[in-house]
């Protein structure tokens, strides 16, 4: 994988980090277990068989100022299945190496990720239960690997660990940015933490915080447009403060109204107010000279318009929640003195009023499910977060015809802000379950059962794995995209635009026009392809594992989720068949999805 980082033939240079791999005398090989580093802060343990390796070129990479000639990998063949703090899909990870934390510290880990993969580093692991939190996460969208740095917030005694999504994550050094007043003994408890522990300890941390945000809970009913009041409740004087607000995906937020609902209670200032940045999330930012900081007080920040689902049920909740992203430009708190401020964050919930009590997830009540929206935790956290006190950027969304590519965070060797307890996810999840039963990588030939093909197409259209020709009957015709399997899933996904065109048009002209067909639409600022044919209206988001036909929302089986890949949107090919009502047929020999014609 070619770096997209330059490097250096100059000798590595390492400034301020505890363990750096170049410099450890660590074998060639280390097994499950052994201590790779250990001081007074931290141990570094092999939680999966763990090579050290070289660059291939021999050259040094480059992460922030700091260069590295050697690195540390996992060898894995096998995942293992969690599911996330917030989340119902199960996601497939090898999970590396293991950190526990002998005082109180920011962690930094910088690290390699590979193209179209997500590293992380999680917390309140149960191997038992299968559960974790995300900590952290840089999740690449591009075709060639980056190099970044992952942080968080660790509490004396507790494991971080360091793991990647759909690769063997590699991992170049941690620093361990440690208070001296937090020394534990060795044989801390490592008992779990039950879920109300959590939730407790997240509400302190939150408190003992220099700045607290926090979010009302309301109560209100299926289809009001709401008030959802954003508050500072401790401040010790700021002058700048930066945060971002998530809210569920089944929520629409009236943008208008909520980016004009400055309270200017706290900062009066023209450099403070509210905006709405390109995922569809509000962005309060204030930056004020000293003098204008405001006194020691709580006030209103912003509110939240948002409305209800008209169709959910009484009792449901949806979580909003302050949050950081790792956007070092915008978030942060400093004083008038410009000290870095701790931030702890307490999210709220809007409950569903009535008299029957759902038990469905609070996801399912929406209709469209959009990667506009980051879906938060309720519980409060903490974060402390290196930021910067510069003004604030508007993000600001466009439209067109034709799909980009979705942005990506990328961590610089100098900060950068992690999630403490709380996940960021970018796409809404529902416990719908789906009827198919087995994935490409598994299945020899499927054919899935459509309800009748109401389609006109009178040829069998195939598409083949790695290639750019889609066959209508015998006619080729040729994409610039190809089909490909999903390592995280093993599903194959095909370039939504030409294979819905050909299913729904049947013919070659109309797959050469692809670009300039009214039957596929693409909003860019909420990421979703929308197809209208056949008295069908089916859509797909970017990121997210939902697919909408109709009024119908409905989850995409094995955690596979609808991408953007080389400015093309890539969708399941065997859920775009059952979405159109069309018969769908794997063949195995020849790595081709074929979807059926009517006979």
């Amino acid at each position: 994988e070619e770096s997209t980082e330059a490097t250096t033939e100059a000798a590595p240079v390492v400034a301020g980090y505890d363990f750096v791999v170049d410099n450890e005398a660590i074998g060639d090989v280390s097994n499950v277990g052994d201590v790779l580093f250990t001081s007074d802060e931290a141990e570094v343990k092999a939680n999966l068989p763990i090579v050290l390796k070289s660059p291939d070129d021999g050259n040094a990479v480059s992460i922030g100022e700091n260069a590295y000639v050697k690195y540390l990998q996992s060898e894995a063949d096998e995942y293992t299945s969690v599911t996330f703090a917030g989340e119902d899909a199960v996601t497939k990870i090898r999970i590396a190496i293991a950190i526990t934390a002998k005082k109180d510290m920011t962690l930094k880990v910088d690290n390699k990720i590979g193209s179209k993969k997500i590293n992380y580093l999680i917390g309140n692991y149960d191997e038992a239960a299968a559960t974790a939190t995300v900590l952290d996460k840089y999740e690449n969208t591009g075709s060639s690997s980056e190099f970044g740095t992952l942080t968080a917030t660790v509490k004396a005694g507790e494991t971080v660990y360091f793991a990647g999504k759909g690769t063997n994550p590699v991992f170049f050094a941690a620093d361990f940015d440690a208070s001296e007043s937090s020394d534990v003994s060795t044989d801390a408890s490592t008992e779990t933490t039950t879920a109300e522990e959590v939730s407790t300890e997240s509400t302190t941390d939150a408190q003992a915080c220099d700045v607290v945000v926090a979010v009302d809970s309301i109560s209100a009913k299926a289809g009001d447009t709401v008030e959802v009041p954003v508050r500072v409740t401790k401040q010790p004087g700021l002058a700048t403060l930066g945060v971002y607000v998530a809210y569920d995906p089944a929520l629409t937020l009236d943008q208008a109204k909520t980016a004009a609902s400055d309270a200017k209670e706290l900062f009066q200032a023209a450099g403070a107010g509210v905006t709405i940045n390109a995922d569809g999330n509000p962005v309060m930012y204030s930056s004020v000279t000293p003098e204008d900081a405001p006194s020691a007080a709580a006030a209103k920040l912003f509110s939240l318009y948002v409305t209800i689902p008209a169709n959910a049920a009484a009792g449901t909740k949806f979580n909003i929640a302050p949050v950081y992203t790792g956007n070092a430009s915008v978030e942060g708190a400093f004083d008038a003195l410009y000290n870095q401020l701790t931030v702890g964050f307490v999210g709220g919930v809007i409950t569903v009023e009535g008299t029957e009590v759902s038990t469905e997830a609070s996801t399912q009540a929406s209709t469209e499910a959009t990667t506009s929206k980051v879906e938060p935790t309720s519980q409060a956290t903490t974060q402390a977060v290196e930021s910067s006190s510069q003004a604030t950027t508007k993000s600001q969304a466009t439209t067109s015809n034709t799909e980009t590519t979705t942005s990506r965070r990328r961590s610089s060797g100098g900060g950068g802000g992690g999630s403490s307890s709380g996940r960021i996810v970018v796409n809404g999840r529902s416990s719908v379950a789906t009827t198919e039963a087995s994935t490409e990588a598994t299945t020899s030939s499927v054919v899935d059962k459509a309800d009748g093909n109401a389609t006109g197409f009178t040829k069998d259209i195939k598409v083949t794995i790695d290639s750019n020709i889609v066959l209508i009957g015998d006619a080729e015709v040729e994409m610039d995209a190809a089909a490909y399997i999903q390592e995280e899933s093993d599903s194959t996904l095909v370039p939504l635009r030409f294979v819905a065109i050909a299913i729904t048009e049947g013919s070659v002209e109309s797959v050469q026009q692809a670009d300039s067909s009214e039957i596929v639409s693409w909003d860019a600022a909420t990421k979703t392809a929308t197809i209208k044919a056949m008295g069908k209206v089916v859509k797909f988001t970017a990121g997210s594992d939902i697919m909408v036909v109709g009024t119908d929302t409905r989850v995409m089986d094995n955690g596979v989720v609808a991408e953007i890949t080389n400015d093309r949107m890539y969708v399941p090919f065997r859920a775009l068949g059952n979405a159109l009502g069309v018969k769908v047929e794997w063949d195995e020999a020849t790595r081709t999805a074929i979807y059926l014609a009517k006979k």
